[in-house]
């Protein structure tokens, strides 16, 4: 009896020694909680949500209560993720509802109606149990009593468990819906072995397709086929990698924990859209964890939009950041999940382009090089604007106006004759030329896209230029040494000609939402004759007399530069900036 009596009084102490260590151990937490929980809310007060949501989540990692759970549906509200707002919310009421002071019990359901105005819901049922996962993420065990909240759109619907084929299913959910799923899951007909060790984390979570299946070294029974793998237990962990388990054998993975870096909140739009990983998928829309050191490729996807992907370097040594790494995705106008989008649409543009080339093809300028003394390079500006009509094809009918001004200057010399005695008159002339041109024209172009939105355009333009050109013509009269003024009668006046040009062009273009922003390589040709200028006969002062019959003034007016043209055809290099947009 005494025997009895000594075993029940240790048993006694032991469960009290037990009790007493559980109490402090839990008290260890609820500090390590609370103090997680103190820098969040310091945070949410400077304005830093995404921040401030971390913190709240790794205090309810470390002991759920009702006030880290609150404060992270808070800022997942926020932050416009309402299907995981709309959860946490409900964890609130269901677990912490006797907690919740009196603006609490008005504001919770306050938040919670306007919540579900905003997402739908997936009821997920199955023959066996199995966890629940939507998008990547783990969502539960079966059986799920409540319909999962998620965002309107298309989502995958996965139930996993180990012995059975993985239950594969997508589904598109809109606002205020609810879609149920029953999963059938058949018992592996065909399946493989997979083996995860981690050799620096021997006691690590792995998990295997986003699931935690038991601590490392974990083996278990596959579907054949890839698997996502890794392996994570506090601040360390692998970074997602794939494993091929083929039927009838078991194949081993090795991972190598390390130190992870800050979170990383990686999104694409459209939230339906694919993200990969180095190649390894991550889910749909948004993946949100650390990873350790390395250079990281980003692949973002969906059927009727152009790929996107980035590379960026992960440092575990860097600091925590609020940034969220985004990609979005621009449509793919030619693909057949767009039908509305094969309609036809206007879109409106400018140019801005700067015209440069050796001449402006008038007869002063075609002395050269032989007979000047310098020839400047023919160039100036031209803008204008320009409304098109896209078509399904990729073609566009378009109309372009626009206004170049263009100019050149030209020194050279002209021989008019000679004097009396046979010394030879020389014109040394400087032009001024200047064409100034109101262009219409009418026109195509052709488009091709290259990824990540961006085109390429080829465009040709064909019109006429409404032109006014101006020699402002000036020089003297030179004989062996002596030299005088030189008159031109016309010289300066503005003649009106109608041309016609040709104007084609290739480039790219980068979207800005609706606006295209493009950089053009095209040339502008003149594919007609100018006008003549009206200068009558050149004269020089009359200063001759019988004495001095061999006097510069003695040299006789001349034609010579009568019946000059002020252009013929010429061409330009003509590179633009373009912007435009769709209506």
């Amino acid at each position: 009896m005494r025997i009895h009596r000594s075993i029940i009084a240790a048993l006694v102490v032991l469960a009290a020694l037990t009790s007493q260590r559980g109490a402090v151990a839990q008290d260890s937490r609820v500090e390590q909680a609370r103090a997680e929980l103190r820098k969040g809310v310091a945070l949410l007060n400077a304005g830093d949500t995404e921040r401030a949501l971390e913190f709240f989540l790794r205090s309810r990692a470390i002991f759920p209560a009702k006030g880290n759970t609150l404060d992270a549906a808070i800022c997942l509200d926020r932050l416009g993720r309402y299907d995981e707002a709309l959860e946490l919310y409900e964890e609130v009421v269901a677990n912490f509802g006797s907690e919740l002071d009196a603006e609490n019990r008005v504001t919770v359901p306050q938040s919670m109606a306007a919540l579900r105005t905003r997402v739908g819901s997936v009821r997920v049922s199955a023959n066996v149990d199995g966890t629940v996962v939507i998008d990547g993420r783990a969502r539960g065990k079966l059986p799920v009593e409540t319909a999962l909240r998620v965002m309107p759109g298309r989502h995958q619907v996965r139930v996993i468990r180990d012995g059975y084929e993985t239950f594969e299913k997508d589904v598109d959910v809109t606002v205020g819906a609810t879609i149920s799923v029953d999963a059938r899951l058949e018992p592996l007909q065909a399946s493989g072995g997979l083996r995860v060790e981690d050799a620096a984390l021997p006691d690590a979570d792995v998990l295997v397709d986003g699931v935690v299946l038991g601590p490392a070294p974990w083996e278990g029974r596959l579907t054949p086929g890839v698997h996502v793998v890794s392996t994570r237990k506090g601040d360390s962990g692998s970074a997602p990698t794939l494993a091929t388990v083929l039927q009838g054998q078991t194949t081993l993975t090795r991972l190598a924990s390390s130190p992870l870096g800050p979170v990383l909140r990686l999104t694409v739009t459209p939230r339906t859209a694919d993200l990969a990983l180095n190649g390894v998928p991550l889910g749909k829309g948004r993946w949100e964890g650390p990873l350790p050191a390395g250079k990281y490729r980003l692949d973002a996807s969906e059927d009727g939009y152009l790929p996107q992907s980035i590379t960026f370097r992960q440092a575990v040594d860097s600091a925590p950041t609020d940034a969220e790494t985004t990609l979005s995705l621009q449509v793919d106008e030619s693909s057949p999940r767009w039908p509305h989008r094969a309609s036809s649409h206007f879109v409106v543009g400018a140019l801005l382009g700067y015209g440069v080339g050796p001449s402006l093809g008038s007869d002063a300028e075609s002395v050269c090089p032989g007979s000047c003394s310098s020839h400047g390079v023919a160039n100036g500006f031209l803008f204008g604007a320009r409304l098109g009509y896209e078509l399904p094809l990729r073609l566009a009918a378009e109309l372009t106006v626009g206004h170049a001004s263009l100019s050149n200057t030209v020194s050279r010399s002209v021989a008019a004759g000679s004097l009396q005695d046979g010394t030879p008159v020389t014109y040394e002339l400087h032009d001024l030329l200047r064409l100034n041109a109101y262009l219409l024209g009418a026109g195509a172009s052709f488009w091709q896209p290259i990824g990540h939105g961006w085109r390429i355009r080829s465009r040709l333009t064909m019109g006429v230029l409404a032109a006014e050109s101006t020699d402002v013509l000036t020089g003297r009269a030179a004989a062996g040494s002596q030299t005088v003024p030189l008159g031109i009668p016309g010289a300066g006046n503005t003649l009106t000609s109608f041309p016609l040009f040709v104007m084609p062009e290739v480039g790219v273009e980068v979207p800005l939402g609706a606006l295209r922003l493009g950089l053009k390589l095209g040339a502008l040709f003149v594919a007609s004759d100018g006008p003549v200028y009206p200068f009558g006969p050149a004269t020089v002062p009359p200063a001759c007399s019988a004495q001095q019959p061999n006097q510069v003034g003695c040299a006789r007016d001349s034609a010579v530069l009568e019946n000059e043209r002020a252009f013929r055809p010429f061409g330009l290099f003509l590179p633009q900036l373009t912007a435009d947009y769709t209506l």
